[in-house]
């Protein structure tokens, strides 16, 4: 199993830049022919089975009182949950800063009794009511965040809060104040991911720290190689009793010990299609999912493995990306593609049931303004995924057809969680709302 990533699609933007800049001055008569982006590589799919033969099973739903992490739990399994279900906006509220110059909500929601906690683009965290939007506190950090990156946690309590400048809060929940703060000498990419009274952070530099949720001390750290080409923000580890799951911008998937850090096992997540402007990004965005002794795991890269938890072997794997931690249900998974594809597979196999293809661009006739979708969410039998078109696709399990298409306050990129009664959405602009 090799760690080294493919010599060509490192050189290919540095052979491209010179050959731009060799060519001097822009010239007045433009070349002919249409321009298209460099992000123009979309798959399609084709089913391997027969969706009409096969009874999708998903369980009943169940209402969630409690999401911890942006999906979920420490483990990113993503349950089918329960709401009031009329797809109404029941309220909606401003909160904070949304997407302005440099700075991006990078964070996912979470929630507690009844309670919903947000991190805007500015780095300030917000606890709003989930039954009625009304703000219950607010927090800014002590140092002003100029970068984009890190993210929220609970657990009990407390609130873990990590900047993309280093900073690391613990704050109370019921107050907001202050309980400690760690400044790290690193730019940090992901939320905390919380277990065995530790938590566990990413950097950009591909750095994963464990820390004391009780004092937030240093207790060990483990490097991977650093790598200049990534998205902003990215998946935190994913963590169960036995093991620490650390996805890094070069593609590898660490895993490690919880106590120690001691590297247990190591896969690496290389394109497996074409070279294409796709697979030049080998990052692993998704949160790796942790679901009966297996892996579920998506780099940018056009690559989607079933990896056996224990001994770090690929199972099965797949010629797709993806940016979202695939939903797993009893015998299924449900991934949304980095090309916008959502598809239904088999959990045992990786056999396709069925595809379907969300909207790519908002003018798909002229491909302008590339659109980007939430992480699915299983709601009362359904798939709920919103886009920055403003609009939340709610499709069938059964078969991926459209069920209906429900017309969202803003452009929606942070991921939902499902609380009590509501499904709770923030726009980019800064507004959350309620679905009742």
């Amino acid at each position: 199993m090799t760690r080294f990533l493919p010599a060509f699609p490192r050189i290919l933007p540095v052979a491209l830049l010179g050959l731009l800049t060799a060519c001097g001055q822009t010239p007045k008569t433009p070349l002919p022919g249409k321009r298209l982006s460099l992000n123009q590589h979309i798959q399609t799919f084709e089913a391997d089975l027969n969706a009409e033969d096969i009874d999708i099973f998903l369980g009943d739903p169940e209402t969630q009182d409690t999401w911890t992490h942006a999906h979920f739990d420490a483990k990113a399994h993503v349950p089918h949950s329960k709401f009031l279900g009329a797809d109404d906006i029941a309220w909606t509220t401003n909160v904070g800063r949304g997407n302005h110059g440099h700075q991006s909500l990078t964070s996912g929601l979470v929630g507690q009794d009844e309670t919903v906690f947000l991190r805007d683009a500015d780095g300030s965290v917000y606890a709003v009511g989930a039954k009625d939007g009304q703000e219950k506190w607010a927090h800014s950090p002590s140092v002003s965040q100029t970068l984009s990156g890190g993210g929220i946690a609970l657990s009990g309590e407390h609130l873990f809060v990590t900047h993309a400048s280093g900073l690391v809060s613990c704050l109370d929940i019921k107050t907001g104040k202050v309980i400690w703060e760690q400044d790290l000498p690193y730019p940090l990419r992901s939320a905390p991911t919380l277990q065995h009274d530790n938590l566990y952070i990413i950097t950009k530099t591909n750095k994963t720290i464990c820390l004391s949720q009780k004092t937030g001390e240093v207790i060990w750290t483990h490097n991977d190689k650093e790598e200049p080409l990534s998205f902003i923000g990215g998946s935190g580890p994913t963590a169960d009793k036995y093991v620490i799951l650390s996805p890094y911008s070069v593609g590898d998937l660490a895993a490690l010990h919880p106590r120690t850090g001691k590297e247990l096992w190591r896969q690496t997540l290389l394109p497996k299609g074409d070279i294409n402007s796709t697979s030049l990004i080998t990052q692993i965005t998704a949160a790796p999912v942790i679901d009966n002794g297996a892996v579920y795991a998506a780099s940018h890269g056009d690559h989607f493995a079933k990896i056996d938890l224990r001994s770090g072997r690929v199972v099965w794997d797949k010629t797709f990306g993806s940016h979202h931690p695939p939903i797993v249900v009893e015998d299924f998974l449900f991934v949304l593609t980095s090309s916008n594809e959502l598809i239904c597979l088999t959990k045992g196999t990786g056999k396709i049931v069925w595809a379907h293809t969300l909207p790519t661009y908002a003018d798909d006739h002229e491909k302008k303004g590339r659109l980007s979708w939430t992480a699915p969410r299983l709601v009362n039998g359904k798939i709920y995924v919103g886009g920055t078109n403003s609009e939340i696709t709610v499709v069938a399990p059964q078969d991926g057809q459209v069920l209906d298409v429900v017309k969202a306050p803003g452009p929606l990129h942070a991921d939902p969680i499902a609380l009590g009664d509501h499904l709770l959405y923030l726009t980019n602009n800064g507004t959350l709302f309620a679905l009742k």
